[in-house]
């Protein structure tokens, strides 16, 4: 079942026009990680590792699909952020894999939609970020759909 999940996440890797050869390495690299980490996992815990999976396939599709939904993108990111509560400190590697997955994931989804909206934002100084900090996970998508709702 694991290994079935991560293959489809390699197929929508695969399949995504939104990513560049490096963005699609730095993931499939990534995923192969999670998914080894996640095999491990599922002799102890296999509702979690299930869990950890599923919410990884979800994310994914949600940052490279076409028409982007920064909505389900965000839960689907809490899901997969939350999937790893608890195990820390018995599965660090784990937890810094999701982690790191999460922010890349975000990164690839949002960006492509924050491109112009930061453009626009900066020219008008309505909504534009203070200094050139740049966007926290969170920040990003409740700014971007702050601004797509005005």
């Amino acid at each position: 079942m694991i290994q079935d999940t991560f293959r489809k996440i390699e197929e929508q890797l695969n399949q995504s026009s939104e990513l560049s050869l490096e963005h699609r390495a730095e993931l499939r690299e990534l995923m192969e990680n999670l998914a080894d980490e996640i095999s491990k996992l599922s002799e102890t815990h296999p509702d979690d590792s299930k869990s950890i999976s599923g919410f990884a396939q979800l994310s994914t599709q949600e940052a490279v699909r076409d028409k982007k939904r920064p909505d389900l993108l965000k839960h689907s990111l809490d899901g997969l952020s939350a999937s790893v509560v608890g195990l820390e400190t018995e599965h660090p590697k784990i937890t810094a894999l999701v982690n790191r997955a999460c922010t890349l994931l975000s990164n690839m989804g949002i960006w492509t939609l924050l491109a112009p909206w930061v453009a626009r934002s900066t020219q008008s100084n309505n909504l534009a970020p203070s200094g050139n900090q740049p966007f926290g996970r969170d920040q990003s998508l409740n700014e971007y759909a702050n601004a797509t709702t005005m």
